[in-house]
C-alpha cells in the first residue's frame, strides 16, 4: 500500500497575494497608529487651550468681575495653538484657515468684478 494516496495535505496552498496582503496590512497598521498618535496630541492640544482659556477668564473675573461674560464682547481669540509640522505630517486641515483663505479669495474676486464693471 503506498503512503499519501488518498491522505490530504494539512498545508495550505501557497497564497500568490500573501506579500502584497502583509504589506497592506503592514501600512493599515502604520497609519492606524500616526493616526493615534495625532488623535492624543490634538486632545491634548485642546485640553491645554481650555486650560489656558478657563485662566484668562478668571483673570478677567477677577478684574472686572463675573458679569463681564454677559456683556456681549466678543470672546478672546482660541488658545489652541497648533505645531504645523505636526499638521503636515499627519494630512490634518485647518479649518479655520481654509475659511480665511477662501473669504481672502472671494474678495479677491469681488474686487475684479468691480474693476471689469467700471
Amino acid at each position: 500500500f503506498t503512503e499519501g494516496i488518498g491522505e490530504e495535505s494539512n498545508t495550505p496552498p501557497p497564497d500568490p497575494d500573501h506579500e502584497e496582503l502583509a504589506s497592506i496590512q503592514q501600512r493599515l497598521e502604520s497609519t492606524l497608529r500616526a493616526s493615534s498618535d495625532a488623535a492624543r496630541y490634538m486632545d491634548h492640544q485642546r485640553q491645554l487651550a481650555g486650560e489656558l482659556h478657563s485662566a484668562a477668564l478668571l483673570r478677567k473675573d477677577d478684574e472686572f468681575g463675573r458679569q463681564h461674560r454677559k456683556t456681549g464682547v466678543p470672546p478672546d481669540p482660541s488658545q489652541l495653538a497648533l505645531d504645523e509640522s505636526v499638521m503636515g505630517r499627519h494630512q490634518l486641515l485647518r479649518p479655520r484657515e481654509l475659511l480665511r483663505s477662501a473669504q481672502a479669495e472671494a474678495l479677491k474676486r469681488a474686487a475684479l468684478a468691480d474693476v471689469a464693471v467700471s
